[in-house]
């Protein structure tokens, strides 16, 4: 009797812990494998290095959080910063050395439990009518821009909305339909804060095979027209004023009340946002900025982080350590 006839015998006599054996094995190749699969799958999304901007803006607090919050669409918020900081980086003198590209950022609702994201038509290189804009611009990774795959961009001071790739089959919305957005995400059994506001979806993006494709993006000027943000916005800007917070809605707003909230907004017959609330109460939660050169990146975040009301940070740095 050879060896393998052997070995054979004695596995038939042993069939139970013979299978028993084989199984253990095989769980345990497939466990490994499963670890390397995952270890390097996780590296390529957390630990990728080629953002298409180089300074992520923010609250003062944890640049993880605020990475994971505004990159990949996680966490809470951890706050906000001015918006009249979005437009120094913008279009002022004192940031035009070094900023090339700056892209405002708000979040706080959702719809099906999917992230809105409120921004401006600039993050997908068009101007607030919804017409294209050539030369350089955004990119969410170096040489890739956002595109859409069905409909157009959305109008800058209307209720519309672009959703990206994944979000048909999240949610059912296509091109046409209309939704609500829900303030924050309610937990399982929590009644939902339904705002009454209504967007219309205009357009679908091409997949990015990033956290965006689950994102409904709508302009900013909507975000703040929603009632319950304008009153929180005023009343943010009441309580650093020292006044009195109970005077949230404005005499010039009492005429716009809706079930108790009033309306800071008019329409016109076009659908266009007459907002009302000034800019100087406005709050973002994070800019997203592409510098001119690494050394301009460096400067901008040395210049800010040493201000009061932000942190910079860039993304691909904090997700390495």
């Amino acid at each position: 009797m050879n060896l393998i006839q052997l070995v054979t015998k004695q596995m038939r006599q042993r069939a139970l812990s013979t299978w028993l054996t084989i199984l253990s094995v095989t769980l345990g190749v497939a466990l490994v494998v499963a670890i390397m699969i995952l270890r390097r799958e996780g590296q390529a999304l957390f630990g990728q290095t080629d953002y298409g901007y180089d300074v992520l803006i923010g609250p003062k607090g944890s640049p993880l959080q605020l990475v994971l919050n505004t990159v990949y669409h996680m966490d809470k918020s951890p706050g906000n910063i001015p918006y009249t900081l979005y437009e120094e980086l913008d279009h002022g003198e004192r940031y035009r050395a070094e900023v090339k590209l700056a892209v405002p950022f708000a979040v706080g609702d959702t719809y099906m439990s999917q992230r809105i994201v409120a921004t401006s038509p600039r993050m997908f290189n068009f101007t607030d009518d919804g017409q294209p804009i050539a030369g350089d611009g955004f990119e969410y990774r170096p040489g890739k821009r956002y595109e859409l795959a069905q409909g157009r961009m959305f109008h800058a001071r209307k209720f519309e909305a672009i959703i990206g790739s994944d979000i048909p089959r999240l949610t059912g919305l296509k091109i046409g339909d209309t939704f609500n957005a829900t303030h924050g995400t309610p937990a399982p059994g929590e009644t939902p804060d339904v705002h009454e506001e209504r967007w219309t979806v205009v357009g679908v993006l091409q997949p990015t095979h990033t956290a965006n494709d689950r994102v409904l993006f709508i302009p900013l000027i909507t975000f703040y027209s929603i009632c319950s943000h304008g009153e929180g916005l005023e009343a943010q800007a009441q309580i650093k004023a020292g006044e009195d917070v109970s005077r949230v809605a404005s005499p010039k707003h009492e005429h716009h009340h809706h079930d108790g909230h009033a309306k800071h907004y008019t329409l016109g017959p076009d659908g266009t946002i007459d907002l009302h609330l000034p800019k100087e109460t406005w709050q973002l939660s994070a800019i997203l900025v592409k510098s001119h050169s690494p050394f301009s990146a460096q400067s901008l975040m040395y210049v800010v982080n040493n201000r009061n009301e932000a942190a910079a940070v860039n993304p691909a740095s904090v997700m390495r350590e």
